[in-house]
């Protein structure tokens, strides 16, 4: 009765909004490339409702089943009120098929329905139901099977959105680049030398950086970090902001969710 209960909730749409500071714009740097077609088929676009394609993307996200997209709940902010769409299918975004929202929730709003704090500050995690299966040649990303951030630390990863390119002009291909999981005692220290005063970073915080530099932003928010394919974080952004430091984006590092603090969500949404 309860999950009926929930699932009519969702239906109408809990909206939820979030400040956020850590929102870049797009994925540059010198080892991007574009990526090729029968790769990373389920990595989705999403945009507002009626806008065009390439520059309209406002998020990336995940397929982590045939109904279900895994991405950042600051996505939202600016379309929740007057809906988004969600492009599948496909690396070049003019070759995707459209799909749209049955409803979607964030860390935070779940915890409200079921009238419980949320144990866990500085959530970014959202999920996405379309109304109609994924097509079959999508085949869904996973969750990592390493259950413990400590194991992250050091790894080679990739990361993937569709951004603006290097030149500046929005990209209708999705974009991907290689980057190191930093340890969170490192992430810290960087942030804070940078700001010039002690910045405390949340517990479900993944830092990246790379050199040459790949730097993450707006359109890629949302977008999985992977390692070995599989799903370890969500991107938020890139730190610090501009409110807190003036520097080169190249100089930035990149935030992400870890998705082992919201295992336990994700699943349950997932079996609704």
């Amino acid at each position: 009765m309860q999950k009926k209960f929930l699932i009519f909730l969702l239906q109408y749409g809990l909206l939820c909004n979030q400040y956020n500071s850590i929102i870049g714009k797009s994925l540059m740097g010198v080892n991007v490339r574009q990526t090729v077609a029968r790769e990373d088929y389920f990595h989705v676009a999403i945009l507002q409702r009626g806008s065009e394609i390439p520059r309209n993307i406002i998020c990336t996200g995940a397929l982590i089943s045939f109904y279900h997209i895994l991405t950042a709940e600051h996505c939202f902010d600016e379309i929740a009120n007057v809906g988004f769409k969600v492009l599948v299918g496909s690396h070049n975004l003019y070759n995707s098929i459209t799909y749209y929202p049955f409803w979607y929730i964030t860390y935070d709003q779940w915890f409200n329905i079921l009238s419980r704090p949320a144990p866990l500050r500085e959530n970014d995690v959202a999920l996405v139901k379309l109304m109609y299966n994924a097509p079959v040649q999508v085949t869904p990303s996973r969750l990592s099977s390493i259950y413990s951030d400590n194991y992250l630390y050091g790894l080679s990863t990739q990361l993937a959105g569709w951004g603006e390119t290097n030149n500046g002009r929005p990209s209708n291909l999705l974009l991907k680049g290689n980057v190191t999981v930093l340890s969170h005692e490192q992430c810290t220290h960087y942030i804070s030398s940078m700001c010039g005063y002690y910045s405390s970073l949340p517990i479900v915080y993944l830092c990246t950086k790379s050199e040459p530099s790949v730097i993450v932003g707006r359109g890629d928010s949302g977008g999985p970090l992977l390692y070995q394919e599989q799903i370890i974080g969500i991107t938020k952004g890139k730190a610090p902001s501009s409110y807190e430091a003036i520097l080169p984006e190249f100089e930035k590092i990149n935030v992400h969710i870890s998705i082992n603090f919201y295992r336990s969500f994700i699943n349950e949404i997932l079996n609704m």
